[in-house]
């Protein structure tokens, strides 16, 4: 029973961004999806509150599905700085490819909170790392401080930038105006410029596997 439920709710999700895809997520509603599904109208109802918990759960497959990837990917860096970054470059890729971009945008709050749930916590123990290991210079809880605070800049900073994924802007080109916005961690501004475009010269090669990954994962 476990089973088929779970395979259910993963027909409904993938119906829904086959849907969203093809027609805007503003044209779609439970029986459209049951229907893409070819499940009853009422098995809906057995995994989801209605239209935007979907939406909501389709956001969240995405994010932890981001932190999963990226943490596969760059195991092998010995550098937690660096891995913070490659995890907001694959962000802009994740959401790019997405069909669900588009109600992100217009949901703000909602991914604060899903970013609050799912990944404050390690980007936490991460940027604590990144003092131990020296790659930030300063006082450690003054740079705990300053990386608290300018986080919310960063993160509104790249909701902004989901509005110019929808006009087709670049992800890559998104990731460096974004990162290279907002003074995070104090870097020289060319040390900074040198080290976004070497994440993505090297990471690039993967960001088409991110793109739409949870259609292949849920």
């Amino acid at each position: 029973m476990q089973t088929r439920k779970a395979t259910n709710r993963t027909k409904l999700i993938k119906a829904a961004a086959t849907l969203i895809e093809r027609d805007g997520y503003k044209n779609i509603d439970v029986t459209k999806v049951t229907k893409e599904a070819k499940l009853g109208y009422g098995t809906f109802y057995n995994h989801f509150s209605d239209i935007t918990d979907l939406f909501e759960e389709i956001t969240k497959e995405v994010i932890i599905n981001i932190q999963d990837f990226v943490i596969e990917l760059s195991d092998h860096e010995t550098s937690p700085l660096k891995q913070i970054f490659i995890r907001n470059y694959f962000q802009f890729h994740a959401f790019y490819g997405s069909p669900i971009l588009e109600w992100v945008a217009e949901n703000p709050t909602f991914l604060m909170k899903l970013w609050d749930e799912n990944t404050k916590s390690v980007t936490n123990k991460m940027i604590k790392q990144v003092i131990k290991k020296g790659e930030l210079k300063g006082d450690p809880i003054e740079l705990l401080d300053r990386f608290e605070n300018i986080r919310e800049t960063y993160r509104w900073n790249f909701l902004g930038s989901l509005h110019s994924l929808l006009a087709g802007k670049d992800p890559d080109i998104a990731f460096v105006d974004n990162s290279e916005g907002v003074d995070i961690f104090s870097m020289p501004y060319q040390e900074k410029r040198e080290f976004l475009t070497s994440i993505v010269s090297e990471y690039k090669k993967h960001s088409s596997k991110i793109q739409r990954i949870f259609l292949n994962n849920s």
